[in-house]
């Protein structure tokens, strides 16, 4: 069975592995789950139910991981990590200051809010400020079409419209160059599967990581709320792993609609699991009026990276591709 395991792999690898063995203890706990159902054997539903609620937290995981014991840690080496000038900044400077100079790694930040409202603007905007700062960025999309987010990011980092950069795509390209398009790695999947972005991770060891969205990521669970969670549980593993920032994107549920100010019960289909991996909930709303002024709220819910829960405004310019 083994054997069989490791020859149905489309890589042999630790995490491949133990998830295809993941995937055949649910089979099994699936069929004695029923059987004991069907026979009532309450004691038996019991910890049927714990073995599989652990299967899905993925438990054998924990044979990959890598922990660390520090005794009596350094507390200068502590503190100065800490420094603004050991942080990941970001932009405008408003959220920057929100975050008391940017994303410490392993920082983990939920980006959320309802369709149209801006995500994928704020998002590339973000990862053009971090390659022009010299960090290397991988940007896991598998909602949009990889070509409509190029476009879009070479508006943004060229300064240029969108006709401009059609017209002469060849002249954008040396001026994207310039400004650090070497640092940009893109990865289209579709839907794409943790262990997929944890093997792209491990390859090109990026400063930041975006997933772009994380609603369509494939878990391997039918059930969408633990489908949800499982996906933000699993990028919060990987980035602290690698020790890099990751900047996880999803929707708002209908309440955040011609809402300003965001709350964690504002996250689709996911009000406790989704907040619960996050360093950072950066919720981005509008008022009706607001929205037709391009002007955005940026709330945070949660916020261990500073504290601080001050909404912040912010001009979303669509024709530049900017945030200011």
């Amino acid at each position: 069975m083994f054997r069989q395991l490791i020859d149905g792999l489309s890589e042999v690898s630790v995490p491949n592995l133990l998830d295809a063995i993941i995937e055949q203890k649910l089979e099994r706990n699936s069929f004695e789950l029923t059987q004991a159902l069907t026979t009532g054997k309450e004691d038996k539903v019991s910890s049927l139910t714990a073995e599989r609620q652990m299967l899905n937290e993925g438990e054998l995981e924990s044979a990959s991981s890598e922990s660390s014991v520090v005794c009596a840690p350094n507390l200068k080496e502590i503190f100065e990590a800490r420094q603004a000038g050991n942080r990941l900044g970001v932009t405008p400077k408003a959220f920057n200051d929100a975050l008391e100079g940017g994303f410490l790694r392993g920082h983990h930040c939920v980006l959320f809010a309802v369709t149209d409202m801006g995500k994928t603007l704020l998002s590339l905007d973000l990862a053009r400020n971090f390659i022009e700062n010299g960090y290397k960025v991988l940007y896991v999309c598998n909602e949009d079409p990889l070509s409509d987010l190029l476009e879009r990011f070479l508006v943004s980092l060229t300064g240029r419209d969108k006709w401009a950069v059609r017209r002469h795509w060849d002249k954008a390209q040396q001026l994207a160059e310039k400004k650090g398009w070497e640092r940009m790695i893109w990865a289209e999947l579709a839907p794409g599967s943790l262990h997929e972005i944890e093997t792209l991770v491990a390859e090109h060891k990026p400063d930041v990581v975006f997933i772009d969205q994380l609603r369509n990521l494939d878990t391997g669970e039918n059930n969408y709320v633990r489908s949800l969670e499982k996906a933000a549980q699993g990028i919060r593993r990987i980035i602290k792993r690698h020790n890099c920032v990751g900047i996880s994107i999803t929707q708002a549920g209908d309440s955040a609609d011609g809402k300003a100010v965001l709350s964690r019960g504002d996250i689709d289909n996911s009000n406790v699991g989704i907040p619960g991996t996050a360093d950072l909930m950066l919720g981005v709303g509008a008022t009706q009026e607001q929205e037709f002024q391009g002007i955005r709220t940026f709330s945070f819910p949660k916020n261990k990276v500073s504290g601080q829960k001050t909404p912040v405004l912010c001009k979303f310019n669509a024709k530049t591709m900017r945030v200011e």
